[in-house]
């Protein structure tokens, strides 16, 4: 099992899918060495390499990645097919495709054949488990999850899920390839559907269909308080500090009295998926994109140069 504590080792990476993940790990990976884009249609893999091409040259624009770094990385990626991709000399593979247990199954089964032994088989699933998904493969020690966020190149965080069989040399290992990328690695310490972030993620989505679908607030407003209110004092402090900073005892009488109204409440609110499908079709999604590209970069350069302001 490699240890991914050389930083001089060159990575040999396939990407499988061409969805709205690939194209930013792909990028991250590209840094480190040859990286191929793998998938079905030849179309699909030409948008998800451009895509990729065009997320290093945020980085190197937003001044994340040194240009001669960028262009090292362009020049690394390239595209083929699932069936053509060069698994031999692979010493990761990163899966993305559809949130289907039965297609992953199978690409694993098919990746555990044709990778060697000591090539780290990681999956991109948000919800999955590590430990089924890695049911029929050959040496599944070496299967782990690591769930980005989108745009994968720009937030720093990446949840590392070990499954039942995962081997501790495992973790350590992409671990330390995520270190090398600069990435923050959260260990999800038991496997649980959804992990940590989605679980959190989808337990306020909850809530937010709630008070839309009961008449309490529009999705604008939710937005409103998410984006101007809990979500910047959250990026600053976490629930548990903010508790903390709050007063243990004032957030104990309040989750007292609203934690049983919670319990209280239907598992699907009446109308979810509507107000889901049909809400803040006033958003011109590329614009909305771009300017939170442009507010992540700014952030990851303060990550780096805290003190630069």
């Amino acid at each position: 099992m490699p240890t991914g504590n050389d930083a001089t080792q060159t990575v040999h990476a396939v990407m499988i899918g061409t969805g709205a993940m690939t194209p930013g790990i792909a990028a991250e990976y590209a840094r480190l060495g040859p990286t191929q884009v793998a998938g079905r249609d030849a179309a699909k893999i030409a948008a998800a390499l451009d895509t990729a091409h065009r997320a290093l040259t945020t980085l190197a624009s937003e001044r994340l990645l040194a240009p001669a770094e960028a262009e090292a990385a362009h020049a690394h990626l390239s595209g083929t097919t699932i069936d053509t991709a060069d698994y031999a000399r692979a010493t990761v593979v990163v899966e993305s495709i559809v949130e289907d247990l039965t297609a992953k199954q199978a690409l694993f089964a098919m990746l555990g054949e044709r990778t060697a032994p000591t090539a780290l088989l990681c999956s991109n699933t948000s919800s999955l488990p590590i430990t089924r998904i890695a049911a029929d493969v050959r040496h599944p020690e070496r299967v782990i999850g690591t769930h980005y966020w989108n745009p994968p190149h720009l937030l720093p965080l990446v949840e590392v899920i070990p499954g039942e069989r995962t081997a501790p040399e495992t973790v350590a290992a992409v671990r330390a390839l995520l270190g090398r990328m600069g990435k923050e690695p959260v260990q999800v310490r038991r496997e649980v559907p959804g992990f940590i972030w989605n679980r959190l993620q989808l337990c306020l989505l909850r809530e937010c269909l709630w008070l839309v679908s009961n008449g309490v607030a529009t999705p604008e407003d939710i937005d409103a308080i998410l984006e101007r209110g809990l979500g910047r004092r959250w990026s600053l402090s976490g629930p548990f500090t903010t508790v903390r900073l709050g007063g243990p005892h004032v957030f104990t009488r309040v989750a007292a009295e609203l934690f049983p109204e919670f319990a209280a409440e239907p598992v699907f609110p009446e109308g979810w998926e509507e107000i889901l499908t049909t809400s803040r079709t006033d958003i011109d999604s590329a614009a909305a994109r771009a300017t939170r590209e442009r507010a992540l970069a700014a952030l990851r350069r303060q990550d780096k140069n805290p003190d630069t302001g």
